[in-house]
This record gives C-alpha cells, structure tokens and sequence, in this order.
C-alpha cells in the first residue's frame, strides 16, 4: 500500500507543478503583451512628436525667411469685377476702369496710375474690368457709347474709365493717356 500512496504523491505534486509552469507562462504572456502594448503606445507618441517639431521648424522658417527680406512689395488690392457688374456696385460714387491687362506694357502703365490715384488722401473706391477675360469680350466695339444707361449698353474700344454715381454714368474717359491724366 506504501506504493501506491507514494504515486499518489507524486502525481498530485506533478500535477502541481504543472499548474505553477502555466500560472508562470501566463504571467509571462501578460508581461508580452503589456510590453508590446507599452511600445506601441510610446512608437504612436515618437511619431506625433516628431510631425510637431518638424512643423514648428517650417513655421519658424518661414517666418524667418519673410522677416529677412529687406525689400517688401506692397501691392493694392484693386476690386475686380466683371463688366456685367458695372452698373450693381452698391457704392455710392465709384470709378471703373476696363483694360486688358494681359498687355503688360498697357498693363503697368494702368497700374501704377490707379496705385497713384489710391494714395491720395480723397479717393472713389476703383474697380478694374479685365477685357482680356472672355466673360467681358462681349462688350468690346469698335463703336463707343459714352452714355450707356445700363450694362448690355456699354462699349469698349479702348481703356476707359467711367465714373458712376448712383449707378449712373456721370464721366465716361476713353484712351490711356486720358483716363491716367484723370487718375494722377
């Protein structure tokens, strides 16, 4: 009978240790998975990090690219508006000047009249129609109407400033000369 209390013992113990190999193979398996967990979080906050700092680094350049330009252009911002609208503007006395600004000679000259007329110190808001766009071709002519009394009436042969009050023609200039003598 010893025998067989003896296998008994060692059975149980076997069995025992067995049971103490899985709870540490568990406990192993938990410490893998937290740790992979663990890397993965810390990997996702090394690369959020990293797209934070590469983007302050481009903002701070940027920055400090247009902060050593010693020459800055100052451009004023003309209202631009298709002929259609001529007679819309809401304003109560404006100037419209229609040119093609596709003509860069044409273009300059127009330019640096109307940044003249804009600097002085009483000015009528300035609106520009493009008739080089092809939604304004519609109103060139060889023929002009000084006197157009709304917008499917208006005519353009050359550049031209009109002046509006109360949405009505109240000057109509025609030709570069004449419409920057008026703006200078």
């Amino acid at each position: 009978m010893a025998k067989k209390g003896k296998g008994k013992s060692k059975n149980i113990s076997t069995k025992k240790n067995i049971k103490e190999i899985k709870k540490v193979e568990s406990v192993d398996d938990f410490d893998t998975n937290m740790n992979s967990k663990l890397i993965a979080v810390f990997g996702i906050l090394l690369v959020f990090a990293l797209f934070y700092l590469l983007t302050i680094y481009i903002t701070n350049k940027n920055n400090t690219d247009n902060d050593n330009n010693e020459e800055t252009t100052t451009t004023i911002s003309y209202k631009n508006i298709i002929a259609g609208e001529s007679f819309s503007v809401s304003d109560g006395e404006y100037l419209v000047i229609y040119y093609d600004t596709s003509d860069e000679d044409l273009s300059s000259k127009v330019s640096e009249a109307m940044t003249n007329y804009e600097q002085k110190e009483e000015h009528l808001t300035l609106y520009v129609v493009d008739m080089h766009d092809s939604i304004n071709t519609k109103y060139k002519s060889d023929e002009v109407n000084t006197h157009p009394n709304s917008a499917s009436e208006i005519k353009i042969k050359d550049t031209t400033l009109i002046k509006f009050s109360d949405r009505e023609v109240q000057e109509y200039i025609e030709g570069l000369d004449n419409v920057v003598g008026y703006l200078n």
